[in-house]
């Protein structure tokens, strides 16, 4: 309800919700360098820090990297957390909640689409970028 409110404070008239991925895919780069939100100092960052003085420095300054979208005001982000309660419940209260245009992204199955015409989406995105996270895809 936050980020839709920001969406709308912000003059958005279209919002996209990505459906393709129900599990936070695995990325083994962010493991390598174990990236972890939100940002914890560790041993590596001091190296960083060390590396790139400029951006330490303001970063000392005017504080610490931050998710703009979420924390704070905007309500918690957890991105372990598990997208796979996106049905068609959720589907509804979205667009009952959101005015403009709604577009869906990750649409499969043509029943789906129909149904999502049905339910009031403007547009949908076909797309399976969750094939290359998951073993198998409808």
């Amino acid at each position: 309800d936050k980020l839709l409110e920001r969406c709308k404070a912000a003059g958005y008239k279209t919002i996209v919700w990505t459906v393709d991925v129900p599990e936070v895919g695995r990325r083994p780069r962010e493991l390598k360098h174990r990236f972890k939100m939100p940002f914890r100092l560790g041993p590596s960052q001091f190296v960083d820090f060390a590396c790139h003085p400029h951006w330490s420095l303001s970063t000392l300054m005017h504080g610490g990297p931050t998710l703009a979208n979420f924390g704070g005001i905007h309500g918690e982000f957890d991105r372990t957390a598990s997208r796979a309660a996106a049905d068609w419940a959720l589907l509804q209260k979205l667009r009952a909640k959101w005015g403009g245009n709604l577009v869906v992204k990750g649409v499969l199955c043509p029943a789906d689409a129909v149904r999502m015409k049905e339910i009031g989406v403007d547009a949908i995105q076909v797309s399976s970028h969750g094939g290359r996270q998951l073993e198998v895809a409808p």
